[in-house]
């Protein structure tokens, strides 16, 4: 247990001339200290963004190639599959960095930077290492 002052003045406990002013002590419990913020989820949700970016950019090369590679255009079901299989992976990126930006929903955040992990390892690690660094500051 930890012990706070707090210095409450006048109406709306505003400073005025010739206000009372109540100095109280109340205990805060361990713990519910308000957590430092740092810049680490941040940097994590742009990563995972990024990776979300990087992986759309994947996908549509993946098609080009094999387009390419067998020497005929893919038909719109081959296409569909593909993007059927993909776009939940980079939704899931995509919401996961936005809510490592707002300090919200752990887990998620963490299921997206491993999620980007396999998928852009170079930018993975680095997400990865730093949501599970800032654990304490998600709701």
């Amino acid at each position: 247990m930890s012990f706070v002052w707090e210095r409450r003045c006048g109406s709306f406990y505003g400073l005025q001339k010739g206000a009372v002013c109540v100095y109280t002590i109340s205990q805060v419990p361990r713990g519910s200290e308000p957590v430092k913020k740092t810049w680490m989820p941040i940097a994590a949700g742009i990563l995972d963004i990024v990776c979300a970016i990087i992986h759309c950019f994947l996908i549509a090369s993946f098609i080009s190639c094999l387009n390419s590679v067998t020497g005929r255009s893919l038909t719109l079901n081959e296409c569909l599959v593909i993007l059927i299989v993909a776009a939940p992976i980079v939704c899931l990126e995509y919401i996961g960095g936005v809510y490592a930006l707002a300090r919200k929903r752990w887990g998620l955040a963490l299921a997206t930077s491993i999620v980007a992990l396999i998928f852009c390892w170079f930018l993975g690690i680095p997400s990865l290492i730093l949501t599970i660094l800032s654990k304490n500051e998600f709701k």
